[in-house]
């Protein structure tokens, strides 16, 4: 059985303005974790995240993403999150889908370099589901911590898709910034002004963002 906590968040509430709760899972490589094909990720002109958009040919981020797409639209109430690492040969990734109530943290021993974390979020009854799938600030400072290639998000209607540039030696920048996103969070924000403001503190953090609504093809947001 994977190592799996509930454990009180020190920077989040709830809904009703109490402390979150969060379920902590420490993954340990490699009996936690099976050997995938690496993803594919095709770019319009090169391998480089500048580029406009990019598709995912096949591999295993198509799976998971379509997989974590019919939990969120089954379990609103439920969070969900698949992470894929690689050992500096071979990919892989844990054996089960991460499940938490409200939020989900998790810990690789010992540690490997993480390609991928991909989530959902929870919804609440009379959320705005488009606001509520859009990376909240804690996404931003997670995926700086945890140093992640890459950071994706299934939402009810469509997929992010953060992209690291410079990898966790950035960490402590990135933390700043997010803080300073989290005080200027609004739930009840109409859609475009609410992308318009993440993109203003992803591009401080130097990450790039992309949407797709299919779940393959990815357009660069901004």
């Amino acid at each position: 059985m994977v190592d799996k906590t509930e454990t009180t968040d020190q920077f989040t509430n709830d809904r009703e303005g109490n402390p979150s709760q969060v379920t902590d899972y420490k993954l340990f490589y490699p009996k936690d974790f099976e050997r995938i094909r690496q993803p594919e990720l095709v770019f319009v002109t090169a391998k480089d995240y500048s580029q406009p958009s990019f598709r995912i040919e096949s591999g295993q981020i198509l799976a998971d993403l379509s997989l974590l797409r019919k939990r969120r639209i089954e379990l609103k109430a439920e969070e969900h999150g698949v992470v894929q690492v690689h050992d500096n040969k071979d990919f892989y990734k844990n054996r089960i889908v991460m499940t938490g109530k409200i939020g989900i943290g998790f810990q690789v021993m010992p540690s490997l370099p993480i390609n991928d974390y991909l989530h959902t979020h929870s919804i609440d009854k009379g959320e705005d589901p488009m606001v509520v799938d859009l990376f909240s600030a804690f996404d931003l400072m997670s995926l700086g911590a945890k140093g992640a290639e890459r950071y994706w998000l299934v939402g009810q209607s469509t997929a992010w898709c953060l992209v690291n540039l410079y990898g966790q030696k950035y960490y402590h920048y990135v933390k700043a910034t997010a803080w300073e996103f989290a005080k200027q969070e609004n739930s009840k924000l109409p859609f475009d002004e609410a992308v318009s403001r993440l993109l203003t503190y992803v591009d401080k953090c130097s990450f790039r963002l992309y949407r797709g609504d299919d779940l393959r093809n990815f357009s660069l947001v901004g």
